[in-house]
């Protein structure tokens, strides 16, 4: 493969990752899920998977058993390995298998691995030979140009969604700052605050005349559309260093969306 046309591999299948990826968790849901880290109809860590599953499948004999196996480990490492370093950098859990039977620290599981093995076995013998020929179709100049403007819409995709992931993070840990000191003051309130929705409480605290400046930390808590599209898409996320402030965060989404 040249340098050029695995750029272009890695975009195609993060883009068909994206489609099977949100039509299998939309399917079990049953609601459109926008799946994955990005924001835009890609999945980088599928495109990643496809390139290296392709590569490293040339080392095995090219038939039907000793590609499936092969596919298996290969895109199980993979999965557990970007669960363990999404969790390391954002210091949250993004999905969570410890439900499933035969899983491995709730970051792989053999039913996901087995249908990551049949794909792989669509992907080696159907798909990647199609995909090469339609890449092969074009020329060079295209390719370029191709590139260069993904390149521009992915870095901005890319710091939208590291932003909205900080600032979740960061409003996570404002709402546990904030408990703490709002039931050192009033602590008769603490059983009145967990009923309620976020987008009540300031009418509530004015009602009490509590202070201003509790008030604007409270606002600074509103959730944007990005933040809500990345919890919406990682329905098992869980924050690892504020596991409580994070739950009443996705609990007043869901109240928020009912109403």
């Amino acid at each position: 493969m040249g340098v050029i046309n695995i750029i272009l591999y890695l975009i195609i299948y993060s883009f068909l990752g994206w489609c099977c990826e949100s039509l299998y968790c939309s399917v079990l849901n049953g609601q459109w899920i926008n799946r994955g880290f990005l924001n835009g109809p890609f999945c980088p860590v599928y495109g990643f998977g496809a390139i290296i599953t392709l590569l490293l499948l040339q080392l095995v004999p090219s038939n039907f058993l000793s590609v499936f196996i092969g596919g298996i480990i290969i895109t199980s490492s993979l999965e557990y390995f970007t669960s363990w370093l999404m969790e390391k950098l954002f210091h949250a859990r993004w999905w969570d298998y410890s439900e499933h039977k035969f899983n491995i620290n709730g970051r792989v599981c053999l039913l996901n691995s087995t249908l990551f093995g049949i794909l792989c076995l669509f992907l080696y013998f159907i798909l990647h030979p199609a995909i090469k020929n339609i890449v092969e179709f074009f020329n060079l100049d295209f390719k370029y140009g191709f590139l260069f403007a993904f390149l521009l819409y992915f870095i901005a995709d890319f710091a939208i969604t590291i932003k909205s992931v900080l600032n979740i993070n960061l409003k996570i840990k404002t709402l546990s700052q904030i408990k703490t000191e709002f039931f050192c003051k009033y602590p008769q309130f603490k059983e009145k605050f967990e009923s309620f929705d976020l987008s009540e409480i300031e009418d509530y605290f004015r009602g009490l005349n509590i202070k201003e400046e509790l008030i604007e930390k409270f606002k600074q808590y509103d959730v944007q559309f990005f933040e809500r599209r990345i919890i919406k898409a990682f329905p098992q996320m869980s924050s690892k260093s504020y596991p409580e402030s994070f739950e009443k965060l996705k609990q007043n989404l869901r109240r928020i969306k009912r109403k």
